[in-house]
Parts: C-alpha cells; sequence; structure tokens
C-alpha cells in the first residue's frame, strides 16, 4: 500500500510539474486547477497559508465572490480554518472541494 501511493504521488507530482511547467511564467491562471497548481509552489499537493493565499489571490480574480470576501476583508486565516477539515495546516485538494 505505501510503495502504490508515493508511486502514485510521484506520478501526480510528476504531472502537475509538466502542466506547470507548460502555463506561461507571466501566464494569470485561467481556471480554479491552474489556480491550485500556480499556488502549490513546493508541487505537493496541498496549500500551506501561503499557497493558499496565493490560491485565493487567483481565484478573486478569476472572479469568485467567496475568494473575493476573503480578499477584500483580509480574513486568509478564518479561510484556512475553515478549509482545514482536519487540522493538518494545509488545504487538500478534497477539502477545497468540499467548500462548494
Amino acid at each position: 500500500m505505501k510503495k502504490s501511493r508515493s508511486v502514485s504521488h510521484a506520478l501526480i507530482a510528476t504531472g502537475t510539474a509538466l502542466l506547470f511547467a507548460s502555463l506561461p511564467a507571466h501566464a494569470a491562471p485561467k481556471n480554479q486547477r491552474e489556480a491550485f497548481i500556480v499556488a502549490d509552489r513546493n508541487g505537493d499537493q496541498v496549500l500551506d497559508a501561503a499557497d493558499l493565499k496565493t490560491f485565493l489571490d487567483h481565484m478573486a480574480d478569476l472572479g469568485n465572490s467567496q475568494a473575493k470576501k476573503v480578499r477584500m476583508l483580509g480574513i486568509y486565516s478564518v479561510a484556512m480554518r475553515t478549509i482545514d477539515a482536519n487540522g493538518d495546516g494545509v488545504a487538500s485538494v478534497a477539502e477545497l472541494k468540499a467548500q462548494k
């Protein structure tokens, strides 16, 4: 189980790196997936507090009303506590999807 998990994690990281490499450095993300990839600076498939701020700022730029509210009020730490359902200090894709 552990080996297959690490292999799948490596495949995801490789796919993310390839997708990130295909995005021009100056290009703004065009959707939620691209915003996540750009924000996930170390490619670990989760967003720490700094990554989440970047992600939410990109989502606000894309017109997401919740992200706009977070940015306007500067309540990024509240957003992290709300999103981080398991309390591990990072926001996963599953936790972000659960916010819809």
